[in-house]
């Protein structure tokens, strides 16, 4: 339904730059079914639903093949090749909260309100397959990660802050 408007009902949780023109913001609806992915290739004068209704979206990212990923609460990673028209499970069962991305790598951040299964995830291959690299965090309620140039990892969460250091283990 490519009538859903962008509205004040809706949280966006996540806005991602593409490219120049083009914006993608992700979020959640709480009075109403009017969130999702949405694009603006006017650098947000207007807005065009690309789908997941009703999700609870957290964080957006686009790897080296060009496809949209989509984390959320609930639902895992999701990604799009097609600007939405199709959309396949990447990683089922976390609460995915945060996304970075380098070159094929994926470093995913996640929670454990809706899984046990927290902490930081690892694909070396976009998304083909993954690893916990949670390590020595204790709390594995991730909020957010982050990658400096000089490949130190930060990670956050509620109670506690982490840095995992090259090669990061």
């Amino acid at each position: 339904d490519t009538s859903l408007a962008l509205s004040q009902n809706s949280v966006i949780n996540a806005i991602l730059p593409a490219s120049e023109n083009r914006i993608y913001v992700g979020g959640t609806a709480y009075m109403a079914q009017d969130a999702g992915v949405f694009k603006s290739e006017d650098l947000g004068e207007s807005w065009d639903y690309i789908g997941l209704v009703g999700y609870n979206i957290q964080a957006l990212g686009i790897n080296s093949n060009n496809e949209l990923l989509v984390g959320c609460y609930y639902s895992g990673l999701l990604k799009t090749s097609d600007e939405g028209l199709t959309w396949d499970t990447v990683l089922p069962d976390k609460d995915v909260l945060s996304i970075m991305i380098h070159f094929d790598e994926i470093n995913l951040g996640c929670a454990n309100q809706s899984f046990p299964n927290g902490g930081i995830y690892y694909s070396p291959d976009n998304g083909l397959s993954w690893e916990n690299r949670t390590y020595n965090i204790t709390n594995n309620r991730i909020k957010k990660i982050y990658i400096t140039q000089d490949q130190y990892l930060y990670s956050l969460s509620r109670y506690e802050s982490t840095v995992l250091g090259p090669p990061l283990n």
